[in-house]
C-alpha cells in the first residue's frame, strides 16, 4: 500500500472504532488496534514463522504454555491493546 493509502485505512478504521465502539480511546491506542489488525509484510512474514516454529514444537511433544496469559504478556510489552 501506498502512504496515502495507508493513511486513508487509518482514519477509516479509527472513524469506526470512535463512531460505532469507544469514542474515548486515545489516537494511540487507536493506531495500536489499527496496527494489530494490519501487520507489515514482514510482520506477517515473522508471525507465519513463529506459528510454524510453533506446530514443530508440538509435534515434537513441546506442550507449550496457555497462550491468553502469553499473550497479554506480549501485548502489554508492546503497549498493545487485546480487543477481548
Amino acid at each position: 500500500m501506498t502512504t496515502r493509502e495507508l493513511i486513508e485505512s487509518f482514519h477509516r478504521f479509527a472513524c469506526a472504532q470512535v463512531d460505532n465502539v469507544d469514542d474515548e480511546l486515545s489516537i494511540d491506542e487507536l493506531y495500536s488496534l489499527w496496527r494489530a489488525r494490519n501487520p507489515t509484510d514482514g510482520e506477517l512474514a515473522e508471525s507465519v514463522s513463529a506459528v510454524q516454529e510453533a506446530a514443530r514444537g508440538l509435534a515434537a511433544g513441546d506442550t507449550g504454555r496457555p497462550a491468553r496469559a502469553e499473550l497479554r504478556k506480549a501485548c502489554d510489552g508492546l503497549g498493545l491493546i487485546i480487543d477481548e
